[in-house]
């Protein structure tokens, strides 16, 4: 991308009539993900990334999680996995299936590209 590279050369420029890359909200949650993934224990990426797209974890049960993080030392996303018995419902599904997706963002991260690669996926007809 053009911004990276000038960025990257130290090369001033101006957006004009646009929003930096990486202030753009939909970059912004992307990262909250990628950082959660490289580090479970990142709770402002759990904050963020718990709310993009939205899933039905209001304020209270997210303020619930924060408290009980504080008092137990815990990570946010450790406190989802098994979340307090207060948090039903919805919000608590939503937290389990969080969960559960960035357990499989880290597996496949663990796998590398390579394997990856060699994963057994649909098989797409060649079109002449």
């Amino acid at each position: 991308m053009l911004e990276d590279a000038l960025r990257r050369g130290g090369i001033p420029y101006v957006i004009v009539g646009s929003v930096r890359f990486y202030e753009r909200k939909e970059i912004k949650d992307a990262l909250a993900y990628l950082r959660l993934v490289v580090n479970p224990a990142d709770d402002v990426a759990f904050r963020r990334a718990i709310q993009a797209p939205g899933r039905g974890v209001g304020r209270a049960s997210l303020t619930r999680l924060e408290e009980l993080a504080a008092r137990e030392g815990r990570s946010l996303l450790a406190l989802a996995a098994a979340p307090p018995a207060d948090v039903t419902g919805k919000p608590r599904r939503a937290l389990e299936e969080f969960v559960a997706l960035i357990s499989r963002l880290v597996a496949e991260r663990g796998e590398g590209a390579a394997a990856r690669l060699h994963r057994p996926g649909p098989r797409r007809e060649r079109v002449s």
